[in-house]
């Protein structure tokens, strides 16, 4: 029994690691974009917008760091853990023993959380920049500099790995893959 109690913490251990640097790769980046963008908000002027570049330099650091793969195996074991644990939950109620059944209900409810708060709040980095853009837009004088430097900002985008960006329904897609997938291995 005493194995058990440390294989169990060993691995609890070896999750903890891998979720907190999952997740502070994930988040760090939006809150220090949003904050820096929220610091720009307060006055706007030439040297203010140029300073947006360094947003946008961050951008493109976080990346290189979410890349293809990454963001696909992040968004791929969030779908796959929710859709297999409700799964479980739904097929074998009444055969597993309790224990396995709190477990099952525990990580259904972690991995909601996870695309409700967590996947939901990566949209934030493009709703921040938008609001950075129509402001300045509203408060620029429109000189002929600043409606260039306008056009040649894009949002800022958080990359989901396939082309596409996380925005406000991301967290609505991902939950309608989630039960698409969930009722298709409820159908077989």
């Amino acid at each position: 029994m005493g194995i058990g109690i440390l294989e169990t913490l060993t691995w609890l251990g070896v999750i903890d690691c891998i979720l907190a640097g999952v997740f502070s790769t994930l988040i760090y980046p939006r809150i220090a974009v949003e904050m820096w963008l929220q610091v720009l908000q307060r006055n706007i002027n030439e040297a203010s917008m140029k300073q947006y570049r360094v947003a946008e330099s961050l951008q493109n650091l976080f990346h290189d760091v979410a890349r293809f793969p990454v963001m696909s195996l992040v968004l791929g074991g969030v779908v796959m853990a929710e859709v297999l644990s409700l799964y479980i939950l739904i097929t074998s109620w009444k055969p597993i023993p309790i224990t396995v059944a709190v477990f099952f209900t525990l990580v259904a409810f972690d991995f909601s959380v996870v695309i409700n708060y967590i996947l939901n709040d990566l949209s934030r980095y493009f709703v921040a920049s938008v609001g950075y853009i129509e402001t300045v837009k509203r408060s620029a004088k429109g000189t002929k500099w600043s409606n260039g430097f306008l056009k040649s900002c894009p949002p800022l985008k958080f990359p989901v790995g396939d082309g596409t960006f996380f925005d406000k329904m991301s967290s609505l897609n991902i939950w309608q893959t989630c039960i698409n997938h969930l009722v298709t291995l409820l159908l077989m």
